[in-house]
């Protein structure tokens, strides 16, 4: 269309015909034309940043509500593993509880055994001592049953009515075992004369 005008200007200014309104009026109509096409530019672009900006808002809407499903997500996980460690936490305490009740029980039995075996020990030491005056006993026994036997012996070899009778006196202290300390004493040797306790 600009160019068309300059054409036709162009011409009449080669002919020298005064063409000042039409001037004026292409100009006029240019103009309006140009800012006809500058207001629809601009409304264009109006229309895009109005359209920017509702699809930014919508963008920024599902954004902050993605955020808030993903927030709401990750409580949720978060309250989950709270209650699951809250769980593990309750059953550690408890098997921490029964683990307590084992070791005071072991600790009991452990106890127990030091005292048997201090018990132990010290019975093994009694019986030692029994048997050790037990053999001294025995020992002291064979001695003096020795010596009885051998009086008795020497007694019986010189046949006289006291050494008889003396006899008679070892027999019955050999046949009191109480007197001697011995609850088994053997039976006293056959002596002849037939003397009894």
């Amino acid at each position: 269309m600009v160019d068309l005008a300059n054409k036709v200007l162009a011409w009449l200014n080669g002919v020298n015909a005064d063409y000042t309104e039409l001037y004026n009026a292409v100009r006029d109509l240019s103009c309006h034309a140009e800012l006809s096409s500058v207001e629809s530019e601009l409304r264009t672009r109006q229309n895009d940043e109005t359209e920017a900006v509702l699809s930014g808002d919508e963008l920024r809407a599902r954004s902050r509500e993605g955020t808030e499903e993903l927030a709401r997500s990750e409580a949720d996980l978060l309250k989950d593993k709270i209650s699951e460690t809250r769980e593990e936490l309750r059953k550690l305490e408890e098997e921490s509880v029964e683990k307590e009740r084992e070791v005071d029980v072991l600790n009991s039995c452990l106890h127990s055994h030091i005292a048997i075996k201090n018990e132990e020990r010290e019975f093994d030491g009694q019986l030692f001592e029994k048997h050790r005056n037990l053999e001294e006993t025995q020992q002291r026994f064979d001695e003096v049953e020795a010596a009885v036997r051998q009086s008795i012996k020497a007694l019986l070899e010189k046949r006289t009515y006291d050494n008889i009778y003396a006899c008679y006196l070892c027999i019955k202290v050999y046949n009191s075992p109480k007197e001697l300390g011995r609850t088994n004493a053997p039976p006293p040797p056959a002596m002849g004369y037939g003397i009894t306790a």
